[in-house]
C-alpha cells in the first residue's frame, strides 16, 4: 500500500548520481553570478544551489548526494 502511494504521486527519491551531476550543472550554467560569488569566498551562497535542485526536482533528490556533488563541481 505505501508503494502505491509513492508511484502513484511519483515520490520517488532521485540518488542516481549521473542524474543528480546533470541537475546540479544545470544550476551552476543557470546561475554563473552566484558562481562567481562562491568561488570570490561567499560560501553562504551554496545553499542556494542547493535550493535550486531542490525546486527542479520537487523534494524529491537525495540532498547529501547532492551537496557532495555541488562541492566537487565548485571546487
Amino acid at each position: 500500500m505505501p508503494e502505491q502511494i509513492v508511484e502513484e504521486n511519483n515520490w520517488f527519491m532521485i540518488s542516481n548520481e549521473e542524474k543528480l551531476e546533470i541537475l546540479c550543472l544545470k544550476v551552476l550554467k543557470t546561475n554563473p553570478k552566484w558562481v562567481k560569488k562562491y568561488k570570490r569566498g561567499n560560501k553562504k551562497i551554496f545553499k542556494k544551489f542547493l535550493h535550486e535542485v531542490v525546486t527542479l526536482t520537487e523534494g524529491c533528490a537525495e540532498m547529501v548526494k547532492v551537496s557532495k556533488i555541488m562541492t566537487r563541481l565548485l571546487s
